[in-house]
């Protein structure tokens, strides 16, 4: 198991919907710098992933003053989400291809 947090001091990406937060991970063969193609969340209620360029309403929206957490579980291969201590769900499950890869986070703006 491998959880991490990430905490929004001041974000004004709320203000214009267009602009978004992403905060996923992603595996190295996926990684590009301009655009990681992962698993993750964005602010305005939606779930991507961006390998199978498929994308889902979840959760909650986040922003300013929001904690948004990830558990990814390699042996179950899923990943689950928090936002503020709340408890989404399972995001992704094990149709994630995580055999014998490293995953890191990646945040975008």
């Amino acid at each position: 198991l491998h959880y991490f947090e990430v905490y929004i001091d001041e974000s004004r990406i709320m203000e214009n919907m267009n602009n978004n937060i992403w905060i996923g991970v992603v595996d190295r063969e996926h990684f590009l710098p301009d655009y990681p193609c992962g698993w993750g969340l964005k602010n305005n209620r939606v779930v991507q992933d961006r390998i199978k360029n498929k994308n889902r309403v979840f959760g909650d929206h986040f922003g300013t003053n929001s904690t948004v957490g990830i558990l990814v579980d390699m042996d179950k291969c899923n990943i689950s989400l928090w936002i503020n201590g709340i408890y989404l769900g399972i995001a992704f499950t094990h149709k994630l291809d995580m055999d014998g890869k490293v995953l890191y986070p990646v945040f975008g703006l």
